[in-house]
């Protein structure tokens, strides 16, 4: 389409409509273990559906243990859900000897770059929406990691690919690692707002799943950092963490799903989904999050930050007992959380009216779709646009139409045009 430059300029009549920008990520994480779930997962919830975990073997081809990755985007977008990789995880790829594969891996340019481009390969092979960077703890301590990182999300973007990470704020496994170029490169962080037990916290006992933890993280990101708050997603655990007295070989079964706390009959008399915190039967704390304090969460999240990700989905229940998943979603549906009025942008249509051609000046850069649809809101004119550019009215009848315009990034105003 020709562009011509315009000299004078006649301000159009134009109305505003009530527009409702819904941003709102609302992640889950699916484990390969956790699998058997992928088709009972409460779809209308999320916007993004996560596989954990694939890594790299010695040549740097990505693989993911006991399930088909087809299947696993195959099944997330027929839910019209977007479906993600995440690498690393917080086994022994970032924390034991299989950490040598990644510093193998980051250890040269050419390294490098051949591993990003067999990553590339991975996304296109199976059809990935994005990529989701978990590594953890010793990986992240490698020297090369920002290189890694950096030159990762330049080729997603590149590739049209959404790039995240889940990161911890404190500790050994977070954000201390990542250097500004590095997380400048993400469209979306989670934070790991939760924590585990083990050797270095039994004694302690102190709990990480707390709203305070959380909102903390955020903080950490929007105020230290000085990152966008809609850039920022919230980490919600779905299991319990219980605290022994004495130091144990085996912390594994400290951990349980928030399934078993509720199915435990046990807990029933200190009413597991209103409760922080329980008392095991060995007179131990355990420490969750209550109904309350996931709603609570969910209203932060949608006030000062970008949405919220689960750890894991697969703790949740599917028999047919209570389903946290299913009350979240309840209660961002009743509270239209994610919905916010946004003002549109204006943009200059002239001459208005007009028998022929009208000329449309944007006030920021545009590169994208236009649609002037009738009264019946029926389309009758599209095409591509600039943001100095025209649109040729001759084949329309004369009488009121509505413009629209589009480029996936910005909201405008509609605009009320007269053919005469």
């Amino acid at each position: 389409m020709k562009i011509k430059i315009i000299s004078f300029l006649t301000l159009l009549t134009s109305f505003s409509f009530s527009v409702h920008s819904n941003t709102f990520k609302k992640v889950a994480y699916v484990p390969s273990y956790r699998m058997t779930h992928l088709e009972d997962i409460n779809y209308d919830l999320f916007t993004h559906v996560m596989a954990a975990f694939a890594n790299p073997d010695e040549e740097g081809n990505l693989f993911y243990n006991n399930y088909d990755m087809h299947q696993f985007v195959a099944t997330v977008h027929s839910h019209n859900t977007e479906a993600v990789i995440s690498i690393g995880g917080g086994g022994d790829y970032s924390w034991g000897e299989n950490v040598l594969i990644y510093e193998s891996l980051f250890a040269t340019q050419e390294s490098r770059t051949d591993f990003v481009h067999k990553i590339m390969t991975y996304m296109r092979t199976y059809n990935f929406d994005g990529l989701d960077n978990d590594l953890e703890g010793n990986a992240l301590a490698l020297s090369n990691f920002n290189a890694f990182a950096q030159e990762l999300g330049d080729s997603l973007y590149a590739g049209g690919y959404e790039y995240s990470a889940a990161i911890g704020v404190g500790g050994s496994w977070g954000v201390n690692y990542w250097d500004d170029e590095s997380l400048e490169k993400l469209d979306f962080i989670m934070t790991m707002s939760y924590g585990g037990v083990g050797d270095w916290n039994y004694a302690t006992k102190v709990d990480d799943h707390t709203f305070d933890k959380m909102k903390t993280d955020m903080e950490y990101f929007t105020e230290t950092k000085n990152i966008s708050p809609e850039k920022i997603i919230g980490g919600i655990p779905f299991y319990a963490v219980e605290f022994p007295a004495a130091a144990q070989e085996n912390y594994g079964p400290y951990h349980q799903t928030v399934c078993s706390i509720y199915s435990d009959s046990y807990y029933d008399d200190q009413n597991p989904f209103y409760s922080d915190t329980l008392i095991s039967e060995e007179g131990n704390p355990v420490y969750l999050n209550s109904i309350e304090t996931i709603q609570k969460k969910i209203d932060y999240c949608d006030e000062s930050g970008g949405g919220i990700m689960i750890w894991e989905i697969g703790q949740d229940c599917f028999d047919g007992g209570f389903s946290m998943q299913d009350s979240m979603y309840a209660y961002i549906s009743e509270n239209n959380v994610g919905l916010h009025t946004v003002e549109g942008i204006e943009f200059t249509v002239f001459p208005n009216p007009s028998d022929n051609i009208i000329y449309i000046e944007t006030p920021v850069d545009f590169n994208g779709q236009y649609s002037l649809m009738n009264h019946l809101g029926q389309i009758v004119l599209s095409g591509t646009l600039r943001t100095s550019d025209y649109v040729e009215l001759s084949t329309l009848k004369s009488g009121i139409y509505y413009l629209e315009l589009n480029d996936q990034k910005h909201n405008f105003k509609k605009a009320e045009i007269i053919k005469e």
